[in-house]
């Protein structure tokens, strides 16, 4: 579709849901047939994928991403990235990470977060591959509201160091090479030494006694 949002979207009295207005999805698509890709970012900006705001060619996976943010809206009452132009808002979609939703509503259950901030993932290959999956996780929310997914994205880019300090703690603790050949060749002098002098204070004590 490449253009979901609330104006969008209809309820009905019944509470079916319909998604209007493909315009976009047909104009992407026959201009993707002409050239093999496109560089306008369409859609509307606060709903849009960071892949339509680079204008890098979408699948499913960006409309899946404005269900998130929808999501987000409704959760929260607001819209995850705001700012004065749709430039700014288009960057921020690409580049800045939205605030958790339960850091502005605490009462948000901790598994409906975790649905959102996944169909949000800057990356595609993190979101919900396909809604049937977002629906699945939905479904198990609904039957189990304190359910946790335990969809976690914490990225560390600094350097992992607890190996390399145990590295470096048993380098420091096992005796050098040049160490270990001193021992090798003390160890086997020390015996024929020890036996020698006994051997030499023996015959010192019978030479005594014979005297």
């Amino acid at each position: 579709h490449r253009d979901i949002k609330p104006q969008n979207i209809m309820l009905l009295p019944d509470g079916t849901i319909k998604v209007t207005d493909f315009g976009i999805a047909r104009f992407s698509r026959s201009e993707l047939h002409a050239t093999g890709s496109t560089d306008k970012a369409i859609g509307s900006v606060h709903y849009i994928s960071p892949e339509q705001a680079r204008g890098e060619i979408t699948d499913e996976k960006a409309d899946i991403y404005s269900v998130g943010v929808m999501l987000y809206e409704m959760l929260t009452g607001r819209l995850p990235f705001e700012a004065d132009n749709a430039v700014s808002v288009a960057i921020m979609q690409m580049q800045s990470e939205p605030k958790p939703p339960r850091s502005l509503n605490p009462e948000i259950p901790e598994g409906l977060e975790e649905i959102t901030m996944k169909a949000m993932q800057k990356n595609p290959a993190k979101r919900y591959q396909s809604a049937a999956e977002m629906l699945y996780d939905i479904d198990e929310f609904k039957r189990n509201p304190s359910i946790h997914f335990e969809y976690k994205y914490f990225v560390d880019e600094t350097p992992t160091r607890f190996v390399e300090t145990i590295t470096h703690m048993k380098s420091e603790s096992r005796p050098e090479p040049e160490e270990e050949e001193e021992e090798e060749k003390r160890g086997p002098r020390t015996l024929p030494i020890l036996a020698a002098v006994t051997a030499a204070f023996v015959v010192v004590a019978l030479l005594f006694v014979g005297f």
